[in-house]
């Protein structure tokens, strides 16, 4: 008997748990009803800081995961929003700063303290050459030079009412003033309302939604707008306008999860993100995809070809359209303290974060992942074979052994109890491309373990455990 851990595995990403039995009905009952969701049973999802879709010639070969490399000087408090424009990032914290970041050389300075709050009010974004930042009232506003700078220019420059710091249906609820950019003219949301600025006019209410209704995220498709909406903290809609008519949009979709936090357009339709878990939206109606146990914000949110990548309390991870799978590339151990997440001109993913450490709050640190290289371990799904004995483990490397390639792989009973361990190193066993060991292990219910120990380590093809089968003893 065998168990083949390969490509079809690692592109399936990680299993729904670590528990998958060969009764594979009611998972092919989910491939049928929900066509977005992957049956394959993929890999465990402890599998953390591990890269099974890098693309090219590497797509569906188990890597090491992505390297966060920190870059953090200067930097002061929590980053609220942050843009990227040719080749800085623009930054506001939720101390009132405004940082511009060079992507070159990752030096972070400050090129002014706003008078007014920022925080969860505020994002940042450049318009016909200017910046924009929200505050909890106003909009500031500057050249990239920051030779100019303006603390009010929404309220005193343009003389336009100041923006709402919570809704008005009197329930309380927080609300951001994002802003994007939609046929050469910006657009700024203010919990039920959208303001636009043409470059010359500022309009005050452009748009206005239900007071009960929350504009959570947007994205644009066809030369519509797609508006994400809470509606009283019990369900969502998807309001679809072209942002021609002022004072109504154009169709609209129930969604029957509590808040859309995030909505990307995908190569066909959009993915929605909601309550910990993933939904399809087709332009019409929407499927449940799997849950992902992340509920991230717009910032938190970026897509990169067919990756869609997102904050998650274990650093980032990724859902792949095109082959419907979720991996996690990229392991930071204080994934909750990320609050920004962009993609560089460069493919870079790059993310601000500000991790609580011993007593307290450490200084806000600027990572950038880009190559492969970290050190983590992937993890199997269990697999009950029924009292079996295990003969044989064979492990296929895509490439003979790089110069300190150095891996450990183990047998791992349901308890985590190590029953086997197996060194690999390019050293004992010279430039080899596939090893073959014997064990003559009995078990039950088992996972495989493979640590990539140094970061020369080779990508993996498959890894192989023949065993016999079991031998069965029913009391007459």
């Amino acid at each position: 008997m065998l168990i083949t851990i390969d490509r079809e595995i690692f592109l399936s990403g990680m299993a729904l748990s670590n528990y998958y039995d060969n009764a594979t009905l009611s998972n092919r009952w989910n491939w049928m009803a929900y066509p977005n969701y992957n049956a394959n049973p993929g890999y465990s999802p402890d599998s953390l800081g591990i890269e099974t879709n890098y693309g090219g010639a590497d797509l569906g070969l188990l890597q090491t995961g992505r390297v966060p490399v920190e870059y953090s000087n200067y930097l002061q408090n929590a980053i609220a929003a942050s843009c990227y424009f040719t080749t800085y990032y623009y930054s506001v914290d939720y101390a009132s700063h405004i940082y511009k970041t060079d992507n070159s050389s990752h030096i972070h300075t400050v090129q002014d303290t706003m008078s007014k709050s920022t925080g969860d009010y505020s994002d940042i974004i450049v318009y016909q050459g200017k910046l924009f930042v929200t505050s909890n009232t106003d909009i500031y506003y500057t050249d990239l030079a920051f030779a100019t700078k303006n603390n009010t220019w929404w309220t005193v420059t343009q003389g336009k009412t100041a923006l709402q710091t919570s809704m008005s249906d009197g329930s309380g609820r927080g609300l951001t003033h994002f802003m994007f950019e939609f046929n050469g003219i910006l657009y700024i949301v203010d919990g039920n309302m959208i303001h636009t600025w043409d470059g010359t006019t500022a309009t005050y209410a452009y748009l206005t939604l239900p007071n009960n209704y929350l504009i959570t995220d947007i994205e644009i498709d066809n030369n519509m707008i797609y508006l994400a909406i809470n509606v009283n903290n019990i369900y969502s809609k998807i309001l679809v306008w072209d942002s021609i008519t002022k004072t109504t949009w154009n169709s609209e979709y129930v969604v029957y999860a509590p808040n859309i936090s995030a909505i990307v357009k995908a190569e066909q339709g959009f993915i929605l993100f909601a309550n910990n878990d993933l939904y399809y939206f087709d332009g019409n109606s929407y499927q449940w995809i799997r849950y992902i146990g992340a509920t991230p914000s717009r910032n938190m949110v970026e897509c990169l070809g067919g990756n869609i990548y997102f904050v998650n309390s274990n650093g980032i991870g990724c859902y792949n359209i095109r082959i419907k799978s979720l991996t996690q590339p990229i392991y930071y151990q204080y994934g909750s303290a990320i609050s920004c997440l962009n993609i560089s001109i460069l493919g870079s993913i790059d993310f601000f974060a500000q991790p609580f450490i011993g007593n307290g709050y450490t200084n806000t640190k600027f990572y950038t992942c880009y190559g492969l290289g970290a050190c983590n371990t992937f993890y199997s799904i269990f697999y009950d074979v029924l009292s079996a004995n295990i003969r044989r483990i064979e492990v296929m490397f895509a490439t003979p052994l790089n110069d300190n390639a150095d891996y450990t792989l183990q047998i791992l009973d349901i308890n985590g109890t190590v029953l086997h361990t197996q060194e690999i190193t390019k050293t004992a066993e010279g430039a080899i491309i596939k090893k073959n060991w014997r064990i003559d292990k009995k078990v039950d219910v088992f996972r495989v373990a493979l640590s990539f120990n140094n970061s020369a380590c080779n990508a993996i093809k498959h890894i192989k455990v023949f065993y016999d089968d079991s031998e069965r003893f029913d009391n007459k």
